[in-house]
């Protein structure tokens, strides 16, 4: 548990450093009470897990970011990988450029895992997108250095 909780105020700190809070995206901690128990009742905890990072907009579009794993839905369409499986994260800067997009209307994030190739995360633009990235970076970073 001790590790958990670790891992839970490094994340919550790189998030918060990097990126910043929004409308629908924050730390977990920061979200309302009703926020908080939509999220709970798409994505339960096992024993020891601490949730981190969430977002709510509605039913078809939320995410939720614990110390185990990160699952989100959007459009309706729900997945979930284990936080273990993270090797990086990036944004597709090509597309960036095609679109002529700034780094705050870019709302994707391509995390690259060691068992399921490059899963996207779509999600809420601006100072949350640039905090999640560099909590996935931190994960990531993690993962593979074995500290």
């Amino acid at each position: 548990m001790v590790e958990q909780a670790k891992l839970k105020r490094n994340l919550t700190r790189i998030f918060l450093k990097w990126g910043s809070e929004a409308v629908y995206t924050m730390t977990f901690d920061s979200l309302s009470p009703s926020q908080r128990a939509a999220l709970e009742s798409h994505c339960s905890l096992m024993d020891g897990e601490l949730p981190v990072i969430g977002a709510y907009k509605d039913e078809k579009e939320w995410l939720v970011i614990t110390t185990k794993k990160i699952a989100w839905c959007f459009d309706g369409t729900r997945l979930c990988i284990p936080v273990s499986s993270v090797v990086s994260a990036t944004v597709d800067f090509d597309a960036m450029q095609e679109k002529r997009l700034t780094m705050d209307k870019v709302n994707e994030i391509l995390i690259n895992t060691h068992d399921r190739g490059i899963i996207p995360l779509k999600m809420e633009a601006g100072g949350p997108m640039c905090g999640v990235w560099n909590a996935l970076l931190h994960i990531g970073h993690q993962n593979t250095s074995g500290s």
